[in-house]
């Protein structure tokens, strides 16, 4: 969702195929997270502890990255979407990063910069500063040069706060009062 808005507002091509693979990019750590339940849970732990990247961490002999191109690639998706997956945490070392892979990876960036990611925030270094996560559009997206620093973090926050809600909405559990009428459904709130 937050790189899909990123590409809108960026004018990117394809704003569709953005929104997939924003959906699809850490679709990995899910295949990961059930086919090698201990040793992934292992990983999280480590990366939890010492607040790195998860990709610093995967110690399995490959990433949730790699897991993710390997099942586009199962799935008969298409080459650039399967790119997209792989190279998402790293896509300032592919060959020839597409808008997807660098919209994508900005706004993976700035959803961990934000406190929207695995349930700790990853020290990123300079990379993970919201300016610097900007920075990297501007050569490839003219219209980004259109933003001065405060706006750009003011999308990035407002992007990331609507993916917060709209997840918050849908993951709330419901619980039914009274009769089984959608008025009477409440949600609860999780603890904080």
């Amino acid at each position: 969702m937050v790189a899909h808005g990123l590409g809108e507002e960026l004018h990117a091509k394809d704003p569709e195929d953005i929104y997939l693979a924003g959906l699809l990019h850490d679709i990995g750590i899910l295949v990961n997270g059930i086919l090698l339940l201990e040793d992934f849970r292992g990983v999280l732990e480590e990366a939890v502890k010492s607040k790195l990247p998860l990709e610093q961490v995967e110690h399995l002999g490959f990433t949730h990255a790699e897991t993710g191109r390997i099942l586009a690639e199962l799935w008969r998706l298409p080459i650039e979407l399967a790119e997209v997956l792989e190279h998402h945490s790293d896509a300032l070392q592919q060959k020839t990063p597409s808008d997807a892979t660098l919209l994508v990876h900005a706004a993976d960036l700035a959803c961990l910069k934000l406190g929207l990611g695995y349930g700790y925030e990853p020290e990123l270094g300079e990379a993970g500063e919201l300016p610097r996560i900007w920075e990297t559009l501007v050569p490839r997206f003219p219209t980004a040069r259109a933003f001065n620093e405060e706006s750009a973090l003011r999308l990035l926050t407002h992007l990331a706060s609507a993916a917060e809600g709209l997840a918050e909405h849908k993951f709330t559990p419901v619980v039914t009062t009274g009769s089984h009428h959608a008025h009477e459904m409440h949600p609860v709130k999780p603890g904080r």
